[in-house]
């Protein structure tokens, strides 16, 4: 029996690769497999069962909406002037479960992974089956050219995200309001120096914009003519392991109706690390500034505003 100072509890128990895991408000079944090897190429796969079970309650006024309910959203935390009822939700859920695929290839220009991973966090129907649809959460090749380099190209973590600083909770992110968190279709190259490694990438672009509620169509905000590029430096120094990146990227707003086309320049930059004790115990921080927008929030704050006159 294993207690934490967060006043959960699990058991665990290991057979041939199988573990289970049962906590206060969360359990997971995790699965291994063996890994097969066919020529010169080893493939494994995985996952885990993972049960969520929610029970909120505020005492002034309704939530906002349910997506509180899987994530912590700072704007959809029931506040009040004391005049209205409470609220009280109970909620249940298996849709962050996964499933992952790997491969590992040596060739004779270096060792070439793969990995392919879901989960099931997409719309489902409570009234009925509760199916939820998949969704993808990476999917990439990395190729090793050389002993100390590394070429990435697929949908994975963005280079700006140190996932290392992610604050350990059942919750599925943690304290979203400061903690920059995204997944992204990229091309990175990485190369070790000393200690450690220097990345360089290109990844997907995407704007979001505050509207008044009017809406846009995708060409008006999804029209970058160039990628976000991001450079990002890994290292430690004794106890300390940190990362610092920086970020620039185009914010692009196009209206062929009003024959309107408009674009600026956002720049970021984010220090993040984490400080191991001797106990066991650990120290993890992130500062970020700058036009970061849908990085940073779970897209909290937008990258930019439209003007009443376009």
């Amino acid at each position: 029996m294993k207690s934490t100072n967060k006043k959960q509890h699990a058991v665990k128990s290991t057979m041939n690769k199988l573990a289970m895991t049962i906590g206060v408000v969360s359990g997971s079944l995790f699965v291994l497999s063996p890994t097969v090897q066919a020529a010169e190429t080893d493939f494994s796969f995985g996952g885990f069962i993972k049960f969520d079970a929610m029970f909120s309650q505020s005492s002034d006024t309704k939530r906002a909406g349910n997506v509180g309910d899987d994530f912590l959203v700072p704007s959809t935390i029931a506040v009040g002037d004391g005049s209205n009822e409470g609220d009280v939700v109970f909620d249940t859920n298996s849709k962050f479960s996964r499933l992952w695929f790997k491969t590992s290839t040596m060739t004779d220009v270096g060792e070439i992974k793969s990995h392919v991973e879901m989960d099931f966090n997409g719309a489902n129907d409570e009234r009925l089956t509760n199916q939820s649809s998949s969704g993808l959460r990476h999917a990439y090749l990395k190729w090793s050219n050389s002993s100390d380099s590394s070429i990435l190209a697929g949908q994975t973590w963005s280079t700006f995200f140190n996932v290392g600083a992610l604050p350990e909770a059942v919750d599925f992110v943690g304290p979203t309001s400061g903690t920059i968190f995204i997944r992204q279709t990229q091309v990175r190259y990485t190369q070790a120096m000393g200690d450690g490694s220097l990345m360089i990438a290109a990844e997907n672009p995407s704007v979001s914009f505050y509207d008044g509620g009017s809406g846009f169509s995708d060409n008006q905000v999804d029209d970058s003519s160039m990628p976000d590029l991001i450079a990002r430096y890994d290292g430690s120094a004794g106890d300390l392991k940190y990362s610092a990146a920086a970020m620039i990227r185009q914010i692009n707003y196009n209206d062929n109706v009003n024959d309107v086309d408009e674009s600026e320049m956002g720049y970021g930059v984010t220090f993040s690390g984490k400080y191991s004790f001797g106990n066991g115990d650990d120290l993890k921080f992130m500062l970020s500034q700058g036009q970061l927008g849908r990085y940073i929030a779970l897209n909290a704050f937008r990258d930019a505003a439209v003007e009443a006159n376009g």
